[in-house]
């Protein structure tokens, strides 16, 4: 059983992930609360790399995450273009990086083989470049 995250460790994690105090994340996730539903609509919720979607067929939890493409504590914004929806590995993988995603067997309720980590490792490498480049482009 996961430890218990409390206010303080929270607001310690929230500085050290995001690069701000809690009251500014406070009003950030608000602006982020209001853009969220607009990308998972616009990206059909769908993940943009390995186009696993959430839906009720899947006997296995799936979830989807809107993703930074650039980092918040890296000055990233919560413009639609700076957003793209990823699943929990693809997610996990970009922001750990690609070449820890071995490590990683068991995410929530869905345990990933080999043979889909695998099947992650290449689409990340060949695709999230590309998605990164189209959703940043300035419309």
């Amino acid at each position: 059983m996961p430890k218990k995250i409390y206010k303080s460790n929270q607001r310690e994690w929230k500085r050290d992930h995001y690069g701000m105090t809690h009251k500014k994340f406070n009003a950030w996730n608000r602006e982020y609360s209001k853009v969220r539903p607009l990308v998972l609509k616009r990206d059909k919720n769908t993940c943009q790399i390995c186009k696993g979607k959430s839906d009720k067929l899947f006997r296995r939890k799936f979830q989807i995450i809107v993703h930074h493409i650039t980092k918040v504590i890296d000055g990233g914004t919560n413009e639609i273009n700076n957003l793209v929806t990823l699943c929990q590995l693809c997610n996990i993988a970009i922001d750990q990086g690609i070449h820890k995603m071995g490590t990683f067997t068991k995410i929530g309720a869905y345990v990933p083989t080999e043979k889909k980590l695998f099947k992650h490792r290449i689409l990340i490498l060949t695709k999230y470049q590309a998605i990164c480049d189209k959703f940043t482009k300035k419309f």
